[in-house]
């Protein structure tokens, strides 16, 4: 049984950026980019093309939405065919890492984040926004490849794999996976299935307006 579709059509949004690869292209040299583009977990990615998500695809799926539909397995039913979106097509799509335990990446909350404490003072809670102006400014140098490519990753991943709204505080956890090189191992494609799921799973109301799409909503496109 499909879900009750509101009386007027409410608006769905997001917050992807969509041209992210032109965006980190011009944040690094050519070399970086190249390098960048060779050596990162996310640089297949740069090779995809320029392509906008049509946030309003969101719409319709949440109104064909059926009541055995949950977080774990997204099912809709549309001209009397059930189609499921789950981890599974997610990984198929996007090839990210979809199963490694989020739980075995921890780290020691007393010592200090080498790039919190260069670029951000310190801070303990630091917004998407002010990521993003460190990253517009390139304040780490066009000769500091090593930042530059940390820097590229976390744009990267709250740019595109787990956007949001700006005003988001950025768990320190993923500036240690960077910061560590640890990211690489990281099930970046379950945080990105999760939080996209939890924000097309049963949020359509009747009296409804206004929606949000997280995580990486350009997969449902696919």
């Amino acid at each position: 049984m499909a879900r009750v579709f509101p009386k007027f059509s409410p608006h769905i949004g997001c917050h992807t950026v969509n041209d992210t690869e032109d965006r980190i292209k011009a944040m690094l040299t050519k070399n970086q980019f190249k390098k960048f583009c060779t050596d990162s977990i996310v640089g297949v990615f740069m090779k995809k093309k320029n392509c906008v998500v049509q946030a309003q695809l969101g719409r319709c799926i949440i109104s064909l939405e059926t009541m055995k539909s949950s977080t774990s397995d997204i099912v809709i039913q549309a001209k009397g065919t059930t189609l499921h979106f789950s981890l599974r097509e997610f990984f198929v799509v996007t090839g990210l890492n979809c199963h490694s335990n989020m739980d075995d990446f921890g780290f020691d909350e007393d010592v200090p984040n080498k790039i919190i404490d260069q670029y951000f003072d310190g801070s303990r809670f630091i917004q998407k926004k002010e990521l993003f102006v460190v990253v517009t400014d390139k304040i780490w140098g066009n000769e500091n490849d090593e930042h530059a490519f940390k820097f590229a990753n976390l744009y990267f991943i709250h740019g595109f794999l787990l956007s949001s709204v700006d005003t988001i505080i950025i768990p320190c956890l993923h500036f240690d996976l960077v910061e560590s090189d640890r990211y690489r191992d990281c099930p970046w494609g379950l945080v990105a299935y999760e939080e996209l799921a939890k924000s097309l799973n049963k949020k359509l109301k009747t009296t409804g307006k206004f929606y949000m799409l997280h995580g990486m909503p350009l997969v449902i496109q696919i």
